[in-house]
């Protein structure tokens, strides 16, 4: 979660404003580790959305759930 927090960017508008906040996004990671699709769950300011979602595109390798031994599709969030 630390390297993945490290990646955010504020968008320069937020910064200005002194606006801060939290944002949880759901994240399907595929089989092979790689984030297919991103939902917003919860945010305190649209503003900070993006920056998140592009924080999860930078991130890269997410390990994969296993089920019975074998890697599996699961959605996560963070």
């Amino acid at each position: 979660l630390a390297k993945l927090q490290g990646l955010v960017v504020y968008p320069e508008l937020a910064r200005k404003a002194g606006v801060e906040g939290t944002v949880i996004i759901r994240v399907l990671v595929d089989k092979s580790g790689k984030a297919t699709r991103t939902l917003i769950e919860y945010t305190d300011n649209k503003m900070l959305d993006q920056a998140a979602e592009d924080a999860i595109k930078k991130y890269g390798y997410f390990p994969p759930a296993i089920q019975n031994g074998q890697p599996i599709a699961c959605w996560v969030s963070c």
